[in-house]
């Protein structure tokens, strides 16, 4: 037993890709999108955004008493907003789509969540193959932004 456990230890074959190691085509245009947070909810709350764009999010503290922010799960975020405040996120170069959020305690948790989908893009990417607006019942807004 111990020798099988040690043998998956270092078994270093690879897996399926990450979006990391994905290797992108950047379009060399920039997305740019202002997110508004307020009442617990960012404005629009889905983004479509073509494979390959580098992504820039102004996020704008419209709420008149809460503090708020945005982070993705790529790692990148904003600072925190004061009520009034905003604040630009370069979230780079995007290839898959990417999860965001309010990090203040019990913010995500009453819905204040954003999604990014990427359109276009090879087979394998997130978002590959979708293209046009969002469609569907969701309860939350959508944006398909235009590039620069």
């Amino acid at each position: 037993m111990l020798v099988v456990a040690v043998g998956v230890g270092v078994d270093r074959t690879p897996s399926a890709a990450t979006p990391e190691q994905i290797a992108v085509q950047a379009t060399g245009h920039t997305t740019e999108v202002t997110v508004h947070a307020k009442d617990m909810r960012f404005s629009p709350s889905n983004i479509e955004v073509p494979y390959g764009d580098r992504l820039l999010i102004t996020v704008v503290n419209d709420d008149p008493t809460t503090v708020h922010d945005l982070v993705l799960d790529t790692g990148v975020g904003s600072k925190r907003l004061r009520p009034g405040q905003s604040d630009t996120i370069d979230a780079g170069v995007v290839a898959a789509d990417i999860a965001g959020w309010c990090s203040l305690v019990g913010h995500r948790q009453q819905g204040m969540t954003l999604a990014i989908t990427v359109t276009g893009g090879p087979a394998g990417a997130g978002g590959a193959g979708h293209s046009g607006a969002h469609q569907g019942g969701g309860t939350g807004d959508s944006m398909l932004v235009a590039h620069k």
